[in-house]
């Protein structure tokens, strides 16, 4: 699974700014090392820290990183529902709300890591869901 070509993806600002970012190597290959550096990067962080916003009103640490786990469930279903030749409008998300039904910040790094790995082991696996398996 390669970089999507720009016939398969809508052509807007907000989706073109996130796959122009995606380099041109395998995908799952970038997905699984990532999982690697995210989890090396947020185990040395301390509690106290995840709580640090850069200014008032700003997601934490903590929030942030929950949000990238978000995002990745969601993204997850929709690769299913795409490989699963949904007809229905996919719906969009409001981060902010989200965020504050979550209550990251009352969660623990530990917890977070525990999510994120869960969440990006079943990437792999999408593959699957292109054969309709």
């Amino acid at each position: 699974m390669y970089r999507p070509q720009p016939n398969e993806y809508a052509q807007s600002p907000f989706v073109s700014r996130y796959v122009d970012q995606v380099g041109s190597g395998n995908v799952l290959e970038v997905l699984a090392e990532q999982l690697t550096e995210v989890q090396e990067l947020f185990t040395g962080v301390r509690e106290d820290q995840g709580l640090y916003a850069y200014a008032e009103g700003k997601w934490s640490l903590k929030e942030l990183f929950g949000h990238m786990i978000d995002t990745e469930r969601i993204q997850a279903y929709r690769a299913l529902c795409i490989a699963r030749g949904e007809k229905l409008p996919l719906p969009g998300f409001e981060e902010d709300l989200y965020a504050q039904a979550a209550q990251f910040n009352r969660q623990s790094f530990k917890d977070l890591l525990e999510q994120h790995q869960l969440v990006r082991v079943i990437w792999p696996y999408s593959a699957l869901l292109r054969k309709k398996c």
